[in-house]
């Protein structure tokens, strides 16, 4: 059964205010916007979306960020935040889909785009100061609800309920799940040495599981 694009964001470079213990103002794009499209997936990024931190935002490995739609009901509950919803976690596309259901190499096709999942996400503290939530970003890696990032292997549009095929799943016991227990649970030099192998997988995260596995 295809899978669709349930929302499609684009966000732009701001200042926003935190809250301690993170700094008074700081500047991101993980306010994200809906987008009518249809939009040119390109290889680094979708167009009209920026990021305040090229090193660790968008290129080849991130340029697409996916985040699971079911992930908001228990969100919203945790959180206390009803206003939360698609693209509240920074995401370019909402799918029907979570972690446990994608598989690091898997090959979609997105709207008219070839696209390769690259990586689970590693949250980072902009999340939590953003909603003023200090422990959400340890939440997310805790219960795996991080999202993922998707590497372009052709270029070309997406639109708002775009279907999303899957065309190959060469590893689908690599779950996006697994990697994230991998690098954020318990230590296991062997689990983590099984992940990191992967081709698919973006040389950064593999990097941190071949730490893991020699520690």
């Amino acid at each position: 059964m295809p899978m669709h694009v349930l929302g499609l964001k684009i966000g732009v470079v701001e200042a926003l205010d935190g809250g301690a213990p993170y700094p008074q103002r700081f500047v991101t794009a993980t306010r994200k916007v809906a987008a009518a499209g249809p939009l040119k997936i390109a290889r680094d990024r979708l167009a009209g979306d920026e990021q305040a931190d090229i090193r660790n935002h968008g290129g080849p490995d991130k340029a697409l960020l996916c985040y699971g739609l079911s992930h908001y009901v228990p969100w919203r509950e945790e959180l206390g935040l009803p206003e939360l919803g698609p693209g509240g976690f920074g995401e370019n596309l909402t799918l029907d889909c979570m972690e446990d259901e994608v598989a690091v190499g898997d090959r979609w096709r997105v709207g008219t785009a070839v696209c390769e999942v690259s990586q689970p996400r590693v949250p980072c503290w902009k999340q939590s100061a953003r909603w003023q939530r200090p422990h959400l970003t340890e939440r997310m890696q805790e219960t795996g609800r991080t999202g993922w990032y998707l590497r372009v292997l052709e270029e070309g549009e997406v639109w708002p309920m775009a279907e999303v095929e899957v065309l190959a799943r060469p590893w689908p016991e690599l779950t996006l799940r697994r990697c994230n227990e991998a690098l954020f649970g318990p230590r296991d030099p062997h689990e983590a040495g099984i992940l990191a192998a992967c081709p698919a997988l973006a040389v950064r995260w593999r990097d941190q599981l071949l730490r893991r596995a020699g520690d």
